[in-house]
């Protein structure tokens, strides 16, 4: 991902995990981008965010089923 802010360009990696499924990454990765922008988060820290939703979201089998909590998001990061 490579947004654009007031300080140019910037990249986040993906954060590895062990994939079960990817079914519904996109649309919660979005979701949680959405979040992080209504929350008034930085775009550096609303991709970061979002990228380890995302990769919480496919480490369980189907969409629903891996969708992360805010504080199990939270959790993910700070742990890494």
């Amino acid at each position: 991902m490579v947004p654009r802010c007031g300080k140019g360009m910037f990249t986040k990696p993906a954060f590895r995990v062990k994939v079960t499924d990817t079914t519904g990454r996109r649309g919660y990765f979005s979701w949680s981008f959405y979040l992080g922008l209504l929350r008034g988060w930085d775009l550096e820290k609303t991709a970061e965010f979002s990228n380890a939703a995302s990769a919480i979201k496919c480490t369980k089998l189907r969409g629903r089923a891996g969708i992360p909590t805010l504080n199990q998001a939270e959790e993910f990061l700070a742990s890494r």
